[in-house]
């Protein structure tokens, strides 16, 4: 046989020599392109030091360059395992661990104790800009399956459903299931210990003192909760006030997300006031913001912000209001600011207010532009300046409402063109009152000129000021250019991201948009059904309208990200309400068509 297959060799015109030298350049070609498309061969190296950093007890051990958990998931996970009463232990790798469940298997044998064991494994590859990720589990806990953990990980399956490593503890222990149900009790906040440990900020007295003046609203923050999500809820609506609110935070990932259930009486609905506590997108709770959200829903559902700041400005000052932060000025600072202005100007009012929370309660008849936000809060014509501020985008200031004496308007309009935050601009403002000494009384800053022989001269030139004054401001304040902008920044909020987190924001906004189709289709729906009016204003009203649907459509099918999901539904829910305000009045006629909101 042998011989056989050298005749056939030979036949073939190969010769011994020709054929070593061929299997060692295909070998060659072989391990080159192995050496490319394999990760490095550490894995039985990291999970020894796993099992080595697991021995001693429930955890996470996290490989050098692993990016699919954020620190303060890992944090809460520790929290979290610590308490659980089935140990779980957690190694995440950089390493191929196969398609099987090996790993976890491995490094259960080598902990030798009894518990849960997951490993989970991220490999870059160089056919995709997304890791390559497999998970492996094993179980040697008493009366513990993988079935119980495969039935747990499918129903995290979803968005906005939490994060599975930390939703199993509850779901084999059903140890926070009762803490929550608890807050239709005598405590209506709770939080989980996990929870205080890996975030001391976030406590259930910080939370209850966030409530004072506002209806009942029960609250749990918890890091993971298992099992059936909708029963989670329902177990916080026992006897839930007409006038209150129910809210659910869990960890997701890298946030809060949250799920918020409106009382009867409230004129909102669930998806409004999760738009205040998750912003835009209505999903999303940064563990620093926690407090502050929650401070914007007692807001809402509360004491108004405007009586909050006028009963705060009685007597002149800044008042910041709590659910709003820039990230970057102290409370120590404030009270700098304010002292100061004190000195130079002790009549001037200066209030920072978040602006979806006013034009949710205030709808229509938020004043779009110019004086009057500034004049709900001014007392006798005191100077008062308003600062309007997207709690949602770091603190950023988006508007500016002035009134008071033409000196004062006319100088402090600059501070919106520096620094768009709280910091930036009280140093702007201080600029202005410290110009120039304070007057003897209310009236704003004052000026050492003949006032007899000029007054004609300014009087027109305060009119043309004015008037340009107004347009500008009318210009900044609009809707459309506040959209666009914060459609442009939440593109580089994108863009920044590494790929594998800016796939994920773009298929969590597709999972979002979904979830709302049904809502938006149903908005066009009614506007296709609506009686053509017979002409004029009321003809024109129902047109906007119209138009602006046809804009909605266009911007939902442009959307990269949740921010931009929200925005949508944001304005949606606004022509919803324009929409249902026109049928209900009377006849539609021309005194029921309100202004044109965009």
């Amino acid at each position: 046989m042998r011989g056989r297959d050298r005749a056939v060799g030979a036949g073939r015109g190969w010769s011994r020599g020709g054929a070593a030298a061929l299997v060692a350049a295909v070998l060659a070609v072989l391990l080159a392109a192995a050496a490319l498309t394999a990760p490095p061969a550490r894995a039985a190296g990291q999970l020894d030091e796993a099992a080595a950093a697991l021995a001693d007890g429930p955890g996470v051990w996290v490989a050098d360059g692993y990016e699919g958990a954020s620190d303060e998931a890992v944090a809460l996970m520790n929290a979290r395992y610590a308490r659980a009463e089935t140990p779980i232990r957690v190694a995440l790798v950089t390493e191929d661990i196969g398609r099987d469940d090996s790993a976890a298997e491995r490094l259960a044998s080598a902990v030798g104790e009894p518990g849960v064991y997951i490993v989970r494994s991220e490999v870059d590859t160089p056919l995709s800009d997304l890791p390559e990720t497999w998970e492996a589990a094993a179980v040697t806990a008493a009366g513990v399956s993988m079935d119980d953990l495969l039935d747990e990980e499918l129903a995290r399956a979803g968005i906005g459903t939490g994060d599975f490593l930390l939703s199993l503890p509850d779901a084999l222990d059903g140890d926070l299931r009762p803490w929550v149900a608890s807050t239709t009790g005598e405590e209506p906040v709770f939080v989980d210990p996990a929870v205080e440990e890996a975030f001391p900020h976030i406590g259930a007295s910080v939370i209850t003192g966030a409530f004072v003046g506002a209806p009942e609203i029960r609250v749990a923050v918890v890091s993971g909760l298992g099992g059936d999500d909708e029963a989670a809820r329902s177990s916080m609506l026992d006897d839930l006030p007409p006038d209150g609110a129910a809210v659910l935070l869990r960890w997701d990932g890298t946030y809060f997300a949250p799920s918020v259930v409106a009382g009867s009486a409230l004129p909102f609905d669930n998806a409004d006031l999760e738009g205040v506590v998750g912003g835009t997108g209505g999903t999303d709770v940064p563990a620093g913001e926690v407090v502050e959200r929650l401070e914007l829903l007692a807001a809402t559902v509360g004491r108004d912000p405007l009586d909050l700041a006028r009963g705060t400005l009685a007597d002149g000052g800044v008042f910041v209001h709590p659910g709003i932060s820039d990230g970057r000025t102290t409370y120590e600072e404030l009270i700098d600011y304010q002292e100061r202005l004190a000195e130079w100007h002790p009549w001037l009012r200066v209030a920072f207010l978040p602006e979806e929370v006013l034009e949710l309660r205030m709808g229509d008849e938020m004043p779009a532009t110019g004086p009057g936000l500034a004049e709900l809060l001014s007392i006798d014509g005191t100077d008062t300046a308003v600062y309007l501020v997207s709690p949602y985008d770091g603190g950023r200031i988006t508007d500016l409402s002035l009134t008071g004496s033409t000196g004062f308007v006319e100088e402090a309009r600059w501070t919106q063109d520096g620094d768009p935050f709280i910091k930036g601009t009280l140093d702007e403002l201080l600029t202005v009152v410290a110009a120039e000494d304070s007057p003897d009384g209310p009236g704003g800053v004052a000026f050492d000129v003949d006032w007899a022989g000029l007054l004609p001269y300014l009087l027109a030139v305060a009119c043309v000021l004015v008037f340009w004054f107004a347009l500008a401001v009318a210009a900044r304040a609009s809707r459309p250019k506040r959209r666009r902008r914060a459609v442009e920044r939440s593109r580089s909020r994108l863009a920044a991201l590494t790929a594998a987190e800016a796939a994920r924001e773009r298929e969590q906004a597709r999972a979002a948009a979904l979830a709302w189709r049904e809502e938006l289709v149903s908005l066009g729906d009614d506007l296709a059904d609506l009686p053509e009016p017979a002409g004029g204003s009321r003809l024109e009203y129902v047109q906007r309208m119209r138009a602006e649907y046809e804009r909605l459509l266009a911007a939902e099918e442009d959307t990269l990200t949740r921010d931009e999901v929200g925005l949508v539904r944001t304005d949606a829910r606004r022509l919803r309400r324009r929409l249902d305000s026109w049928r209900g009045s009377a006849g539609g006629d021309d005194r029921h068509a309100p202004a044109d909101s965009r």
